[in-house]
């Protein structure tokens, strides 16, 4: 259907039904703010006069209003609001006076009033409405007439174009009215009063549509002929009510009245059977036009099919080998430098051939299967009676051979030299006349490596003179000079070795690699690597690769171990013994893999320095920012630098988004870049530039997707959860406001939990950590923290009712109150009134489920899922973004059920932390998963942020945001998990997402500029700057700053270790002691006494001991940490984040986050020491 329309008439009228469609966007996001803005101010003017909270009543029609009797009276003061902002009499048969009360529908239920024609009463948006309902609205507002003065003509022409361009039952319009009318259009969009609703390319479209210069296809048409039709309807159903209204009446000169009427109800009659009847003729040939379609599409899906096998399995040898190929090109490059001068370069040659066997002699090398690109070979053509014709000879002469069975003297010498060539298996394709071209073709790599190996030597160089002296015996050939061209190899080496040059173009260090998401960068960090460790000049080289997560740097550590088989690797992990103490990994290891916050633990504690290592590569370093490891450890690096200390580390920063931050401005974000440069002491930024293009070639970028998620006006489930947070606050209210110190917070600060529940989550917390700190009575910190806790839980179900089922809200509130439901004869008066509202929820949550749909937004994920894996084919990986962990699970629970019928498995991946009521995943476990998806046991794989950066899954070409609230450093590393050429990433969000979206867009194009005018930036510049930032970082944190010293605790200056909730005694801060690995445990032996143990359900050993049990303060279910077992004794490993430190001699309290910021020295001790220690325990039970 997209045939362009010829008719310059019926083009024209179409035009104006788009121009109109353009326009009616704008002023409906006009009358939305607008409807918003008046309704507010009405509700809070009846909750002032009549003195009530809020305006709740949906029970009451429009005759009870009329009649007073109202129960609360508030739908009685809105109606006389509303009379009162009448020009003329409302029109109340288009409002719904029941959904006045609702604060979704509200506001354009209200406005509807304000309509003069019927018909609206089912149009339940404000962006149903048209160009007469809003011109209505605007002319009979009191303020929006008075706020459009005489701006109103403009409009009421417009209404005036509508109705002429409806009655219209040729449905043409002539050239003059038609500029005409676009005109009167754009003046009225180009009103001040539209300026902030108004797009910019909404002018340029209709500037477009006036100038033809926008294609008019029968799409476009049958789109304007329905939303004429619609408009034609709505003035049958408005000008029938009419008739029936003045024959009523019966007033005087009624029947000419009733004629006029009646004669513009049968014109637009007419007018609506030809619209209906044109496009379901259109429709029919759509229809038509599909049915052929799709037999193209089923022809052409038998063919691809037949060659769908060949092709996965070139696709699968080439990427199961092309590590082995990016390695010999990269040899080839170097060797094509010096080559170019010194052709002859014995040394060169025999280093390429050594690199070369040494990749064919390893076990997983199988290079001779690798497709290799077929090579053009030049034979320059010298001689003085015409280079063309002597060519055009040589190759009919050669494309002859064999044709007949008779080879004349030249072919037989041509046939001479050409075997020369095809040893090996080389085959010659094809020869053309470009000079004398040969193109020939190798079966594998180490054939093209032995031909080239050849041709570098010049082993080739006298084939051709057989050829070249017997030609000289032809009549004006006597000076002819065949000559071989070096320069051709070495000039398509160039164009078949872009990721090696990549390699080669970011070979110094002490620099920050920026390119796109899936185009090597840890390839670039494997090869410097490789020359580092090779480097004999420096004594030392100690390697360090950091990587921020645990998943990352798991698979880093395979990816170096793999690739680096002659280097010895070792991976540490916060769960291994000695992790606190690098330094004993050091004189056996060339490489370290491990998460900065590692490094900096060892640095703090004096096992190790910054120049105990020779090169530092930080994956992912963007997050080098704040009070980010990164950020610290790089300044670390400053003040050592200022030091002059000796042999520190060149620093490698590898991402493919290195963000802007708060930046909102080119200009701003320079200076972004070059503070993070400056703590990465980065002298060099290097991105692929000299080779863009060739590069982009290798740059997978994915097809953009954008879809709306459906938010339902009258959701029963959000407002029973709205309800809950609503009492809880009110309870929270009541404990905190009589606290001068927590007023303000509770009043002012409070931000929106439907809007941002993010930021809502956070100020519930904070109110915690406040009352805290301002010493709050124990009672009242304990109901506090309840609230919190409470109203963190709501919220994060407030989020998953968008996204999920109801039953999947019922599963997420009971299992994050499970512990809470285990403990509640333990509770406050405050914590039982908590408990009941979070029954009353989980009641009419049940209640609301057995009536409840699915929900819509799930039902489109699993529609795109389902198109795209079966377009993409079985080898497809899908990867899901989700806020949260509760909707991490849930989801992944849902699309596994959905998907088992298709024999395709859905799995969650997120963080190890605990996080409120949901476990953290082990390492164990994160891997496995990972495992899994690569393997394709899993093909979908729902994740959090953990999965946004760095991880390498080649096979994944679909990546759905699922209403993800990123920046723009989220929207390059999401898109970048997207592997495959043919990958989609698809969007789902609300609209205000769908929103920052846009925004982090526009922030990622500002990135790319700001790093294009930085790689401009002359040295002394750059150098300037980066030493500025520098300075500015020493100023603002000390480098003189030392941590406390730790003492240790004496009987008089003993702490008593409590319950932060509860304020249950635990033990003595003398009675903690710490094995090596920073667990802290309880010696003390009545404290098995104090708690609850529970089955752990994930049972698993490290660093020596096994998870046993769970344990719970007995006077409160709080967690307090774990039981491990150590063979037949039990550890009782304590949870610092839920305790609380009281001075015994001051009574002062004191709240610790980390184990390294509490100010004692406890007992070190390590597993041997446990026997003498808890003595007491004679068993395990």
């Amino acid at each position: 259907m997209d045939k362009e329309l010829t008719n310059e008439e019926t083009r024209n009228w179409v035009k104006v039904c788009l121009a109109f469609r353009c326009v009616t966007d704008c002023f409906n996001q006009f009358l939305k703010t607008k409807s918003e803005e008046q309704y507010n101010d009405n509700i809070t003017c009846l909750t002032i006069v009549l003195g009530v909270a809020e305006y709740k009543c949906s029970t009451c029609n429009l005759e009870t209003i009329r009649n007073k009797l109202c129960p609360e009276k508030t739908c009685e003061k809105l109606y006389d609001l509303i009379v009162s902002e009448h020009v003329k009499n409302p029109k109340w048969s288009n409002s719904k006076s029941e959904l006045w009360s609702n604060k979704l529908s509200g506001p354009w239920e209200r406005m509807k009033c304000f309509i003069e024609t019927s018909g609206y009463t089912e149009k339940s948006d404000v962006l149903q409405a048209d160009v007469t309902a809003f011109v209505q609205i605007c002319f009979n507002n009191v303020h929006l007439k008075r706020d459009f003065g005489d701006d109103l003509k403009y409009l009421d022409k417009i209404r005036s174009i509508r109705n002429d361009v409806s009655h219209l039952r040729s449905m043409k319009i002539n050239t003059s009215s038609f500029k005409e009318y676009i005109l009167d259009i754009k003046n009225a969009l180009q009103l001040q009063h539209f300026d902030q609703y108004r797009l910019a390319d909404q002018l340029q479209y209709l500037e477009s549509l006036k100038n033809d210069n926008q294609r008019i296809t029968v799409e476009d048409e049958i789109v304007a002929k329905e939303d004429t039709l619609v408009v034609v309807k709505d003035l049958i159903v408005s000008l029938k009510e009419q008739l029936e209204q003045t024959q009523s009446l019966n007033v005087a000169n009624s029947e000419a009245n009733f004629g006029h009427i009646k004669q513009e109800i049968a014109q637009l009659t007419v007018i609506e059977k030809k619209l209906s009847q044109q496009i379901g003729e259109r429709f029919n040939e759509l229809e038509k036009h599909l049915k052929e379609l799709q037999k193209k599409y089923c022809k052409t899906t038998e063919m691809l099919s037949k060659h769908k096998a060949k092709l996965d399995s070139i696709e699968g040898t080439l990427k199961l080998h092309s590590t082995q190929s990016s390695q010999i090109l990269m040899e080839v490059v170097e060797a094509k430098k010096i080559l170019e001068k010194n052709a002859g370069n014995n040394e060169v040659l025999e280093r390429l051939e050594r690199k070369v066997d040494d990749i064919l002699s390893k076990p997983q090398a199988n290079i001779k299967q690798i497709d290799v690109p077929d090579m053009k070979l030049i034979i320059e053509i010298n001689t003085s009676t015409g280079n063309e014709q002597a060519g055009e000879l040589l190759v009919a002469s050669t494309n002859g051979i064999g044709r007949d069975g008779f080879l004349s003297e030249l072919q037989r010498h041509i046939q001479t030299a050409l075997n020369n060539f095809c040893k090996g298996g080389v085959q010659i394709k094809y020869v053309k006349n470009e000079c004398m071209a040969i193109y020939c073709g190798y079966p594998n790599m180490k054939c093209w490596l032995a031909f080239l190996r050849q041709y570098l030597k010049r082993e080739f160089d006298e084939v051709f003179l057989p050829v070249q002296n017997h030609l000289r015996t032809y009549i004006g050939y006597e000076d002819l000079e065949l000559k071989k061209s070096v320069q051709s190899i070495f000039y398509q080496l160039d164009a078949h070795l872009t990721d090696a040059v990549m390699f080669t173009e970011t070979h110094q260090l002490d620099k920050t690699s920026l390119n796109k998401t899936g185009t090597g960068k840890t390839y670039v960090a494997l090869n410097i690597i490789e020359k580092h460790l090779a480097d004999t000049s420096k004594v030392k080289h100690r390697v360090v690769f950091m990587a921020r997560t645990n998943v990352l740097i798991q698979q880093q550590f395979q990816t170096l171990t793999s690739r680096l088989p002659r280097c010895k690797i070792k991976l540490i992990s916060s769960e291994m013994d000695a992790f606190t103490n690098m330094a004993a990994f050091l004189p056996n290891n060339d490489i370290l893999c491990l998460t900065p916050q590692i490094l900096l633990n060892n640095i703090d504690k004096g096992s190790v320095q910054l120049s105990d290592f020779s090169l530092l590569i930080l994956d992912e370093c963007h997050h080098t920012s704040g009070n980010l490891p990164y950020a610290n450890l790089g300044r670390r690096y400053i003040v050592e630098k200022n030091k002059n200390v000796n042999n520190l580390p060149q620093i490698v920063g590898l991402t493919a988004s290195i963000g802007i931050g708060k930046a909102r401005t080119e200009s701003e974000a320079v200076d972004y870049i070059l503070k993070l440069c400056a703590l990465l002491d980065c002298r060099i930024l290097s991105t692929v530039q000299k080779y863009e293009d060739e590069y982009m070639k290798w740059c997978n970028i994915p097809t953009e997707e954008r879809i709306s998620l459906v938010e339902t006006h009258l959701d029963p489930c959000r407002e029973a959860i709205s309800r809950a947070i609503l009492k809880t606050e009110y309870l929270l209210e009541e404990i905190a406001i009589v606290q001068p110190n927590l007023v303000d917070l509770v009043s002012n600060n409070r931000p929106d939990h439907a809007k941002k529940p993010a930021e809502y989550i956070k100020w519930a917390l904070l109110l915690q950590t406040h009352a805290r700190h301002n010493h709050s009575s124990e009672e009242d910190l304990r109901d506090i923290g309840s609230c919190a806790r409470y109203l963190a839980i709501f919220v994060s179900a407030f989020e998953v009712n968008k996204l999920l089922p109801i039953k999947h809200v019922i599963k997420y509130l009971a299992e994050a109150q499970k512990v809470e439901s285990q403990g509640k004869d333990r509770h406050t008066e405050n914590e039982k009134e908590l408990y009941n509202i979070f029954i009353e929820v989980q009641r009419n949550l049940l209640q609301v489920s057995k009536r409840d749909e699915d929900n819509p937004n799930v039902s489109t994920l699993c529609a795109q899922l389902r198109q795209m894996l079966l377009e993409k084919g079985e080898d497809s990986r899908a990867m899901v973004f989700v806020q949260a962990r509760a909707t991490c699970k849930a989801l992944a629970e849902v699309l596994d059920l959905e998907f088992k019928t298709v024999r395709i498995n859905a799995h969650y991946l997120f963080g190890q932390d605990t996080r409120g009521c949901i476990p953290g995943m082990s390492k164990e476990d994160q891997t496995n998963t990972l495992e899994k998806f690569k393997d394709g046991h899993y093909k979908i794989l729902v994740c959090t942020s953990v999965g946004i950066e760095g991880l390498d899954v080649p096979d994944c070409n679909i990546v759905i945001n699922y209403n993800y609230a990123g920046n723009e450093i989220t929207k390059v590393q999401m898109r970048g998990r997207s592997r495959k050429s043919d990958a989609t990433h698809i969007t789902i969000a609300s609209s205000q997402l769908l929103q920052r979206d846009e925004v982090n867009i526009y922030k990622v194009n500002i990135m790319y500029r700001a790093m294009k005018q930085i790689l401009q930036m002359d040295s002394t510049t750059f150098r300037r700057n980066l030493q500025d930032n520098q300075r500015h970082e020493l100023k603002y944190h000390d480098p003189q700053h030392e941590e406390p010293k730790k003492r240790k605790l004496t009987c008089d200056d003993d702490f008593t270790v409590s319950c932060h909730r509860c304020n249950a005694v635990l033990c003595q801060a003398s009675d903690i002691h710490k094995l090596e690995n920073n667990q802290h445990f309880v010696v003390d032996q009545s404290f098995p006494g104090r708690v609850k143990l529970v089955e752990h359900t994930a049972q698993q050993r490290y660093a020596g001991i096994l998870k046993r049990y769970k344990m719970h303060c007995k006077s409160c279910p709080l967690d307090w940490g774990i039981v491990a077992e150590s063979g037949k004794y039990l550890l009782y490993i304590i949870k610092l984040e839920n305790l609380k430190f009281k001075n015994n001699r001051t009574e002062a309290i004191s709240f610790y986050r980390k184990w390294g910021e509490v100010p004692f020295d406890f007992p070190q001790h390590d597993l041997n020491d446990i026997p003498s220690l808890l003595a007491y325990q004679t068993n395990t039970e």
